[in-house]
Order: C-alpha cells, then structure tokens, then sequence
C-alpha cells in the first residue's frame, strides 16, 4: 500500500482521521518517520523535578560520593546509579542568589528555577519567573500545549501558596491530581464525547484509545514497520497510564471513566506519592513524546503532610508532620522517602530512555532532565549546591560522572538550560548579579 511521504504531522493526523480529527488524535500519535517534515527535526525538551522539603545535608551528603570521578551514589541514593550512565552530578555551585537572606525551605528553593532572591514573607520576588514558565512563553506556541505542571503546590510560611513555576512573582497552578492531567491531556477526546453525548458508554470501556482505534489502525497501515511500532508503544504507555489511575482509584471502588464521567474529580483523589509520582511520569513521558508539548515539570512533596509517605516500611504515625520530621531526623524513616524519590526518578528517567525517535535517538537523549530541591544546612546553603541533569547527550557532557566544579553559579544553570531550548539570546538567566552565562564549554556544548 502507498505510504505517506514528505508530510507534516497535521497533514499526517488529518489523513488518518479528518482535519476535525487532528486535534482529538494528537496525544494518541508519538512522532513518527512518516511526518518528514517534523521528524528531521531535533526536538530538545526540558523536564525538571522540583522536591520540596528535603532533609538537611547532615542526612544527604553521606548519599553520594564526596570526590571526583564515576558517579557512585549510596544507600538511599543508590538507585540512581542504574542511570548513572545517562547523567551527571555537578558539586560546588555556588547559590549566591540565596545567601544570605535565605530563612526557610520555601525560599531557599525559590531560587531552584527563578534564579532571584525571595521576596521575603515568604513570597517570590516580583522579577522572578522560573525558568519553564519563561521558555513556555519563547516556544510554546508552537506546540499544542505550552506546559505541563504536574504535581502539588504547597500552603507554605505565612500562608502562601507555593508552586515553583512561577510568572513575575505569582505561583502558576499545578494539576494537584493525575486525574485532572490526564484528562486535560486527552481533553479534545472527552469534548469530543460529551458532543455525542457518549460519556455513559465511556463509563463501560477498558481504555480512551476506543475513541480512535479506527484511525490509528488506519495510519498504521500507511507508515513503516518501524512507525507502527512506535505507535504500538505509545499505545501500552496510555493503556499503562490508565491502569496505574484505576488502581490509584480502587479503594472507592471507582474506575477513571466513571470518575470523569460523573465528575468525581477532586484535588485529593490521587495524593498517595507512591501512586501519583508514576501516573505523572508517564503523563509527561506520553506528552513529551507526541509533540503536545515541550516543557514538562513536577512539583512533589508536601510539608504539611505525613500521610503521602504511609507505605514507607518505617513510616510511624504520629502528630509530627513530614516537615517536622526533617528538623528532628528519624532517620530510617526519611531515608526510606530517599529511596523512593530516587527510585521514581530513576523510572521516569527509564520511560524518557524507552521512547524511540524518528531519527533512532530515543527521548531522554532529547530532554535535559534537571532535578532540583531545596537541600540545604540550616538554611543557609551556600557552597555547596549540587546539580543533577540526565539526558541531552549530545549536549551535556562528562556523563556518569560527579564533577567538583570551581566558580559556577546557579543561575548558570537556569541560562545553560535557556540556551538547550534553543534561546541562545539571553545571556544570563535570573538576577544578573550572580550568573557567569552558559556553562563552560567542558560541561555543554
């Protein structure tokens, strides 16, 4: 049978199911050799994992090597040398834009993806838009979707409402529940079925790709073996997703398509990390890789709350919140949390790693993953700022190493992240003052 060549991913979609039908099939469909025009493209995208609330560094440090060399972590780090190949851990980077003013957790992180000092009261400073929201603005509008923020925001000191994406000072809204991303992702699907009034057959069926099985199996057939596999893959990733929901969902003995259609959706039914952190994932992971968006980030942790760690093996209830807790270590407890923030970001990373590209390249080597958190010694970190970046091969150097780097600055890598995205105009990101640019040319290129 004839296949289609030399189209762009519109035509492609368009072909496969109508023009209507482009926006409804968009998040079904991962890039693909058949759409030439978009698969000669590199697309770079940017993923960050904010974790509010870390433990102080007396409990961190001992996780991962002190001296230079191949990245080695420990104890409740030690999943993360599974993708130690894939990254590298950049120490010594100074946060000047922090010090000293630096009071709490909230503010020593706000400068995680601002790079500017906090407003105080627990406020950001009204210069400070982090650094995804400012990309989604540069090239977001050529993607469905500017940005995806999954996760929780947080009521921190003074009562304020925490999300680290931030536009001018204000905090941008965060999904608060898988639930509530899933369904923003598949939207065109369920405008598309509240039309029909189909909702109640919804409620009866295994999984949303029901709603365009006739068009992908029809796309299937004009598109390389290669293609057709890729496509398949993507498919297990939504069936996946939608298993993950409903078991999150089993104790209310509800399933997410009776959720969605009764609109049983709230801001708590998913809080559990142990069931949210793979569901956002591998929302992000199907997001980044149909193109629907560039720009991917999570915001987890809740200081307030004890109860999103109650599967740990050491978990205890008490009065004492997860905040608490930090400030008076029961350290089997926490280290247990460690191990699983580190395992789950070591599955997201792998889902990044299993996406195959039109060029053979798979999703992780396209995406500058950057995890950050508010790690500090009582309050005040200033030298010793870690850096933990996976994925963008052919621009990160020095990969599966630790390196004790000498003079950089944190706000060098909020600009290095600028310019991956293609942004090369800015020169400095965040607050002038304490940026040097780009990074040296022995770590990015």
């Amino acid at each position: 049978m004839q296949k289609y060549k030399n189209l762009s991913r519109r035509q492609l979609l368009s072909l496969a199911g109508g023009a209507g039908a482009v926006p409804v099939l968009w998040p079904f469909v991962p890039r693909l050799e058949a759409a030439e025009a978009e698969a000669k493209q590199v697309l770079p995208r940017f993923s960050y994992w904010y974790e509010f609330t870390m433990p102080h560094n007396l409990l961190t440090q001992p996780l991962y090597q002190s001296e230079p060399g191949p990245l080695a972590f420990k104890e409740s780090f030690a999943p993360l040398n599974q993708i130690a190949e894939k990254s590298v851990l950049l120490r010594n980077i100074d946060r000047l834009t922090a010090y000293p003013l630096v009071r709490n957790h909230h503010e020593t992180g706000a400068i995680g993806i601002t790079g500017w000092r906090p407003g105080g009261e627990g406020k950001f400073s009204t210069s400070a838009t982090s650094v995804d929201q400012w990309l989604a603005e540069k090239i977001g509008q050529t993607t469905p979707v500017k940005d995806l923020r999954a996760g929780w925001k947080n009521v921190g000191r003074f009562d304020v409402d925490i999300s680290m994406s931030v536009v001018d000072g204000e905090p941008q809204e965060r999904f608060q529940d898988p639930l509530l991303m899933y369904e923003y992702i598949f939207r065109n699907t369920f405008e598309k079925l509240r039309d029909i009034d189909a909702y109640q057959q919804l409620q009866q069926r295994k999984s949303i790709l029901d709603v365009a099985k006739s068009s992908l199996d029809k796309l299937k057939t004009h598109t390389s073996a290669r293609d057709a596999e890729r496509m398949e893959a993507h498919e297990f990733a939504i069936r996946e997703v939608e298993q993950k929901i409903n078991i999150a969902l089993a104790n209310s003995t509800e399933n997410i398509f009776r959720c969605l259609a009764e609109k049983k959706i709230t801001a708590e039914a998913v809080t559990n990390e142990q069931h949210a952190y793979p569901i956002y994932s591998q929302l992000m992971t199907i997001a980044l890789a149909c193109n629907l968006t560039r720009i991917a980030g999570a915001h987890y942790g809740n200081p307030r709350c004890n109860l999103h760690y109650e599967f740990v093996e050491n978990f205890r209830s008490d009065s004492m919140d997860f905040h608490r807790k930090t400030h008076r270590p029961d350290k089997a407890y926490l280290y247990d949390v460690l191990k699983f923030r580190a395992q789950s970001i070591v599955e997201y990373v792998k889902m990044l790693d299993a996406v195959i590209e039109p060029d053979g390249s798979t999703l992780l080597d396209n995406t500058l993953f950057y995890w950050t958190n508010d790690m500090i010694w009582s309050h005040k970190l200033r030298d010793d700022g870690h850096c933990f970046i996976a994925g963008a091969k052919n621009r990160i150097k020095r990969h599966g190493e630790m390196i004790a780097t000498s003079g950089l600055l944190h706000n060098d890598i909020l600009t290095t992240i600028a310019h991956y995205m293609g942004e090369t105009s800015i020169e400095k990101y965040g607050d002038r003052q304490y940026c040097n640019g780009v990074l040296p040319s022995s770590y990015f290129g």
